[in-house]
């Protein structure tokens, strides 16, 4: 199954939110066949807002760290799209 995930729902898998057990619950139901699509915009807003959290003491800046640097390589196993013009224009 192919999932697109906007940023601040991707967020949620990294760090606990409101939302988050849902979404887990969510997801746990395909497990076995998921597919994670993202925007090419992903990787800049979510390191954003997690710095954002550090920034607050929401998290610690080494646990900020740490969860971007498993984004990062979690990141490389899901489908990027980039968007273009087109897209923006159909949006």
């Amino acid at each position: 199954m192919n999932i697109f995930m906007d940023t601040s729902a991707l967020v949620k898998l990294y760090h606990q939110k409101k939302g988050t057990e849902s979404l887990f619950n969510f997801l746990a139901r395909f497990s076995q066949n998921i597919v994670l699509t993202v925007s090419d915009l992903t990787k800049i807003e979510f390191h954003s807002d997690l710095l954002k959290h550090a920034r607050t003491k929401d998290i610690e800046i080494e646990t900020a760290k740490q969860v971007l640097y498993d984004f990062d390589n979690d990141l490389r196993s899901m489908n990027i799209i980039e968007i273009n013009k087109p897209i923006q224009d159909r949006a």
